[in-house]
């Protein structure tokens, strides 16, 4: 980032040096063409508008086309208003129009000028100058493809961003006014030019655009045009079909047997032949007959189901962990966690793409590997009507560290192996956002991840979110600036992202350029180039790693100090300074976990040493209760209620001696009659019920966890951060409720933590307790309604940088 651009500086080049725009550094690059020789065309003089936009009127190709010319005219003929203040009149082609023309589409007037963008691959577009005009012609499906697709449609649009970004330094880093520049100017006058450009990847989307925080008159759709968002192949979906025609109490061998001998009846066995054959007459009945129940949802909307092209093979959200005898015979129990299902679900997709094969030759086969089917099953070739969408399960973030790069790479190629094609990717923003409030940026990282695998990726769908909900504008508060990038480069991998960040900090900031540029290089660098001193084994990363390596205290200090500077070097109500703020808020969030991480504000739970444990039974009658610290939970987002004092609130205590530790919880209840206690096995979904969840950081490095969950009817959950394997074997553990709520009495032998000896006096653990309070008795419709014990706001429970202390005294 060597290059700090003076706005106005910047935007006079453009538009007096007369230096071609289409070179401009801070853009995608493009392919210049032969221009033809003409005047200079003048379209706004001294702020009058001198030209006038037509377009088709007429258009032939598929019905939505003239509204998108419609679409692409108005956002032309506004964007230019803004800066100029000139407003160009719009006519249709069927008119003869004198003075200077801006053709937006294919026309009659494109046609006899020869210019359109036929040659040019989907979502393409060709801009060229002629004597007296301009025209911006994108490069349109035919009626069948769009019929098919239903996207790919808006190579027109995306010139007029581009034009509107290169001939008036338009930029649109965030949605909103504030994430808009739009420079003032008297006159636009277009050079000779001729250039056209196109995306790399044909697949380029995100969900959510929407955020808390924004205006509901933002049109998030509009913003994810200017990020060039769109896609000429079939959309990407997840988990679909949602259940089998046939139920768990018809055929209940047709369901994922668990652990405790129970079937499963929202996973169906990806083993057992029989479903093939309930899957497929599904999918028959759906073609021939119109049933669509598989695919319904609960509010009567249709959840990816199959289509002219397209049918989608998606396991339900969870592991697939069948224990019967198909299934077992196919796991591999010694292989990656992110394989072990890998023959399973790659056996039954085989099967499944070969009979779509045969009824439906025409239709692809779109299969999402996810979970622990995540990797590509060794020696198997898939049919050649399967097309995949990875999901990378290290986080695209993480992809700087060796291990997860190596995953990613590994993944995309075996996948590319198997099916013998070009693979889709889904792409996890919220992954480790999710883990930190530091508002880290990475477009390197994804620039040099694409540049790697250029040919072998389709496409991309990135899932956002993950940002503490207690930021004012989520993602794009705090990573809009590699939101920015990674769309641009997903259009094309060679996009100058030092250029741009040059630019960005100039236009956005104004004289605040210099510490806010410099904050976002340390945000970038610290996170690119600083490499973590142990490994990841998931896509989670610690706060020791964040708080140690990353973004150590003395940094954190001068992101502060540059943040400071930065607000007192602009006026106190410009629009560089609610800028500021609006970034400067996820910063702010930060310095507050830094400053907590590094012992500043962490709430202790002192843990009275006593001779004789408590009677494990559920009642909290025993004298050490009367006499130990309690410690009161708080809402744990920032939309769950506030806990009322004796009616829905919750407490904790514990003691210990040599031989283990108990805790007593109680969770009042004077607002619902009737508790969700569904579950009674072991290891099983239990954060769907009432329940009490605990994360025991035993060893204190703030780098894994003890997971128990314990439920209404004492049924239990445990594992080793992920891994269930880990049981507490020797734990008691009684729930009891009464009329005015419940309580958990729990004792844990030390003997039962496999990483760490029996804590001594002085000795301390970091740990959460979070109570699930569903609204719903348990069922999945609803917000569930969360209390913790600390809390900075975060949607995960597991989330390192709230934990406490747990204190062992005598």
């Amino acid at each position: 980032m060597k290059r700090i651009i003076e706005c106005g500086l910047f935007m006079g080049m453009i538009s007096v040096c007369g230096q071609s725009p289409s070179f401009a550094d801070s853009l995608n690059p493009v392919k210049n063409m032969q221009a033809d020789k003409h005047e200079p065309v003048t379209l706004v003089k001294d702020g009058k508008p001198l030209a006038t936009v037509i377009i088709n009127k007429s258009p032939k190709a598929f019905p939505e086309e003239q509204q998108l010319n419609e679409l692409a005219a108005k956002e032309f003929i506004e964007n230019v208003k803004l800066s100029t203040g000139a407003e160009l009149p719009l006519l249709g082609d069927d008119k003869k129009i004198k003075g200077p023309l801006v053709l937006i589409g294919k026309s009659r007037y494109t046609d006899r000028l020869g210019i359109n963008a036929d040659e040019l691959p989907a979502e393409g577009f060709t801009i060229k100058s002629f004597p007296n005009g301009i025209a911006i012609v994108g490069k349109n499906p035919s009626v069948r493809e769009f019929q098919t697709i239903k996207d790919g449609q808006r190579g027109t649009l995306f010139g007029v961003y581009d034009f509107l970004e290169r001939f008036m330094g338009i930029r649109w880093f965030y949605p909103g006014e504030l994430g808009t520049v739009i420079p003032k100017k008297n006159d636009l006058v277009i050079n000779l030019v001729h250039y056209v450009d196109f995306p790399k990847m044909q697949h380029r989307t995100m969900y959510p655009w929407q955020v808390k925080g924004f205006s509901q008159k933002i049109d998030f759709n509009l913003h994810s045009w200017h990020y060039r968002a769109g896609r000429s192949v079939p959309v990407i979906g997840c988990h679909s079909p949602l259940r089998m025609s046939v139920s768990a109490d018809e055929k209940p061998e047709c369901y994922q047997l668990e652990s405790n001998g129970s079937r499963n009846p929202g996973i169906p066995c990806y083993g057992n032949p029989e479903t093939v054959k309930i899957m497929i007459k599904d999918l028959e009945d759906y073609y021939n007959k119109g049933i669509n129940s598989p695919w319904k949802t609960k509010t009567g909307g249709l959840w990816y189901p199959p289509t002219e092209t397209t049918i989608y093979i998606s396991p339900p959200d969870a592991m697939i962990e069948c224990q019967c005898e198909y299934c077992k015979a196919l796991t591999d129990s010694s292989a990656d966690r992110l394989g072990r299902a890998s023959r399973i679900i790659g056996t039954f997709l085989n099967k499944m793409a070969t009979e779509i094969k045969k009824r439906w030759p025409e239709k692809q086969v779109f299969f999402l590997p996810y979970l622990n089917y995540t990797m590509p099953p060794q020696g198997m070739q898939f049919p050649d009507n399967v097309i995949v969408c990875i999901c990378l399960m290290g986080g695209t973030a993480n992809s700087k560290e060796i291990k997860t790069g190596q995953l990613h790479d590994a993944l995309i190629e075996g996948w590319k192996k198997v099916t013998g094609k070009k693979i889709l990717l889904w792409e996890y923003f919220c992954w480790p956002a999710e883990d930190t409030t530091l508002p880290f940026q990475y477009p390197h990282v994804i620039k040099n991840f694409y540049k790697k695998h250029d040919g072998s990726i389709i496409g991309s769908f990135i899932n956002g979110g993950g940002t503490t909900p207690n930021l004012p504008g989520g993602q794009w508060a705090s990573q809009h600036w590699t939101l920015y990038c990674w769309f641009r480069l997903m259009w094309n991998p060679d996009f100058d992202i030092d250029a741009a960040c040059d630019e960005h900090a100039a236009l956005m900031y104004g004289p605040a350029a210099k510490p806010m540029s410099e904050i976002l290089k340390i945000l970038t660098e610290r996170w690119e180039n600083i490499p973590w001193n142990s490994e990841l084994n998931t896509h989670h990363v610690s706060p020791s790693m964040i708080h140690e390596v990353t973004m150590p205290a003395d940094l954190a200090a001068n992101l502060k100090k540059l943040l400071e500077e930065a607000r007192t070097s602009v006026k106190e109500n410009s629009i560089e300074k609610q800028r500021i703020d609006f970034f400067g808020k996820s910063l702010e969030l930060f310095f507050e976990e830094s400053d907590r991480y590094h012992g500043g504000n962490l709430p202790t739970l002192t843990i009275q040493k006593i001779s004789n444990l408590p009677l494990i039974d559920g009642k909290l009658d025993d004298i050490c209760w009367k006499e130990t610290e309690k410690q009161s939970f708080k809402n744990a987002l920032p939309n769950d209620p506030v806990p009322i004092k004796d009616r829905t609130d919750t407490w904790v205590q514990a003691v210990w001696n040599e031989k283990g530790i108990a805790f007593a919880f109680r969770m009042n209840e004077k607002e619902k009659t009737e508790y969700a206690a569904k579950r009674h096995g072991h290891d099983m979904d239990l954060w769907w019920d009432d329940c009490m969840e605990m994360f025991l950081d035993v060893e204190g490095k703030r780098t894994n966890y003890y997971h128990l969950i314990i439920n209404l009817n004492s049924a239990v959950y445990d594992a080793y951060g992920f891994d269930k394997q880990w049981d507490a074997k020797n734990a008691q553990t009684v729930a009891l409720a009464d009329a005015d709520g419940w309580n958990i009495e729990m004792f844990i032998p030390f003997s039962d933590f496999q990483s760490v000896p029996a804590p001594k006096v002085g000795a301390k653990w970091y740990a959460n307790f979070i109570r699930n309070r569903p609204k719903n008795n348990g069922s999945h419709i609803g917000i569930p309604q969360y209390q913790r014990w600390s809390t900075l706001g975060s949607q995960r429970h597991n989330d390192f940088s709230a934990f406490g202390l747990l204190r062992f005294i005598e």
